[in-house]
């Protein structure tokens, strides 16, 4: 009878474990629609390969048992993989337009980066943005660059122009029918929203447009305020502004966080020297 009270204790402990499992994990899970409805407004991925590390290693520090330790690790493994599952299920409403045909490179990096969504095909850029912009889809996946061709100026003049954000950069690479080749676009992923979320760590990036003015050395005081707040600058383009002094304005990619005290303080500082300086976005890097 004594074994038998042990077991019948242990069984109620664990009984009583569970319910408060799963009364956290309907919270945990509703933590995770919300995450899930953020991505959609600021056209994010399910996919975040840096924070599901991040996960694992801090779940290997939160059990100090060594032999319960690695099945916390495959518990936290089973449990985001659910999260994604969840999340899916959710994405399913969303829409992704693209410039194109089915099949075609930018109809692949959309469905790579969105495979639970619906893509909708657009003849040209312009209006696979605005239909972003007008609330007829939720993300554009738009190239800024491809191996062939280089800059694609019509989307970048876009992202100047225009009020949307890109909060992801795709690197889709494609081999060629000869297999002796690869051809290399980068996409961009806007949308109406402005991804808010800390995205420090490795591959953290952000892109700023603006225009300097028209005044002598003012490029080069832009240029150096990036370079003494540490930014390491991966990208920059020019294009001509079409504005009565035939101006150009400038695309920058810049390496690391942007929205801490330092990032702060280099948009304020870049305002000093810049005409219509504007935050396109902040994101991890990504290859799909």
């Amino acid at each position: 009878m004594g074994q038998d009270n042990e077991l019948d204790k242990a069984r109620k402990a664990i009984n009583e474990i569970d319910v408060q499992m799963a009364e956290l994990f309907e919270r945990r899970m509703q933590q995770c629609r919300e995450v899930a409805e953020y991505k959609i407004r600021s056209g994010l991925s399910i996919i975040d390969d840096s924070r599901e590390r991040a996960k694992i290693e801090n779940a290997c520090e939160l059990v100090e048992d060594s032999e319960k330790r690695e099945f916390y690790v495959l518990f936290q493994k089973h449990l985001m993989g659910l999260s994604k599952d969840y999340q899916r299920r959710l994405f399913k409403g969303m829409k992704i337009a693209y410039c194109g045909v089915s099949g075609d490179f930018a109809h692949n990096a959309a469905q790579k980066a969105f495979p639970e969504a619906e893509t909708v095909s657009f003849p040209d850029f312009a209006e696979a943005y605005s239909a972003c912009v007008n609330g007829d889809v939720d993300v554009a996946i738009l190239p800024i660059e491809n191996s062939p061709a280089g800059d694609v100026g019509t989307v970048i003049d876009l992202a100047y122009h225009g009020d949307l954000y890109i909060n992801s950069i795709l690197d889709v690479t494609a081999q060629q029918s000869d297999r002796t080749s690869h051809d290399q676009s980068r996409f961009a992923v806007f949308s109406r929203s402005m991804n808010n979320l800390k995205t420090s760590g490795h591959d953290t990036r952000f892109i700023l447009v603006f225009a300097v003015r028209n005044e002598a050395g003012a490029l080069a005081k832009a240029l150096n305020i990036i370079g003494a707040h540490g930014y390491n600058m991966s990208y920059i383009h020019s294009r001509p502004s079409y504005g009565p002094d035939w101006n150009h304005y400038f695309f920058v990619e810049l390496e690391g966080d942007v929205t801490g005290d330092n990032g702060k303080e280099l948009l304020r500082q870049m305002k000093t020297v810049c005409d219509n300086l504007r935050l396109v976005g902040s994101y991890r890097h990504q290859e799909i």
